[in-house]
């Protein structure tokens, strides 16, 4: 008996329909992947809600710092939630690679911060979908070098260590004390404490959401929020940035208005 083999438009049909099949199912492969990141991402930050909860339970109902803290010979700055690099003149402590005038680059260090007694686990203050973010690159316009008038500023393997911002309005500013009590904000239940940050603007674990601090986009065009009484949630970046976003507002836990 003859064998027939395929002919070259049998083929090249084939061809044609896995390559459509490729095109419809990879962006659904890709959204679920992110789905699952994101999910662990809402996981990391929930631990962080409860480490935040026991922290206002032994100081006094007062969160941490937002601002970071400095480094001290290695020695907590138990105040702020994470710690900075050296900074505060002290740049001799600080790689040369990243340093600029007394500010180290290097930061936002969560094992010697004040909430990481209550976490004991660096791995939750980073987000699966950030993990490559490095320090500071959207204001140094990362990820090459960068060379200006304080010299050049190296990215390589200086990643952050933290990929989630601490809302600057906790912080109490102007003083060594704690940040401000739980009782003064007014919707802890929608009120954002901790950003999910975009990858470009990560670089201090500090979050001023009136300037190019910016929201992430990376699950699917959102990213989470972790509310001040310690539950977490997603939010679509259009409902939460600073250009219309109709949930922008809750940045201010002294607001008037739900």
């Amino acid at each position: 008996m003859k064998r027939r083999g395929f002919t070259l438009i049998e083929l090249l049909v084939v061809i044609a329909i896995i390559a459509i099949l490729a095109a419809i199912l990879f962006p659904v492969f890709s959204r679920a992947r992110e789905a699952a990141k994101s999910t662990s991402c809402l996981s990391n930050m929930k631990q962080l809600g409860i480490g935040f909860r026991i922290y206002l339970d032994d100081f006094n109902n007062r969160y941490p710092k937002a601002a970071e803290g400095y480094r001290t010979a290695g020695i907590p700055y138990t105040a702020n939630w994470v710690t900075a690099g050296s900074g505060g003149g002290s740049a001799d402590r600080c790689p040369p690679a990243m340093r600029m005038l007394s500010y180290c680059l290097d930061v936002a260090d969560p094992k010697t911060g004040s909430l990481y007694r209550y976490v004991k686990d660096a791995r939750v203050y980073t987000c699966p979908s950030n993990l490559k973010s490095q320090p500071n690159c959207g204001f140094n316009h990362c990820p090459g070098g960068v060379k200006n008038s304080y010299g050049t500023i190296h990215w390589a393997g200086n990643h952050a260590k933290t990929t989630y911002s601490m809302n600057s309005m906790f912080d109490n500013a102007g003083t060594q004390t704690p940040g401000i009590r739980y009782q003064q904000v007014k919707y802890p239940s929608s009120t954002f404490m901790l950003y999910d940050e975009w990858g470009m603007t990560i670089n201090d674990a500090y979050f001023v959401a009136t300037t190019f601090d910016s929201f992430g986009e990376q699950h699917n065009t959102g990213a989470n929020m972790l509310h001040a009484d310690g539950s977490a949630k997603r939010y679509n970046f259009d409902d939460v940035n600073s250009n219309g976003g109709r949930f922008y507002y809750r940045y201010n836990p002294f607001r008037n208005v739900e």
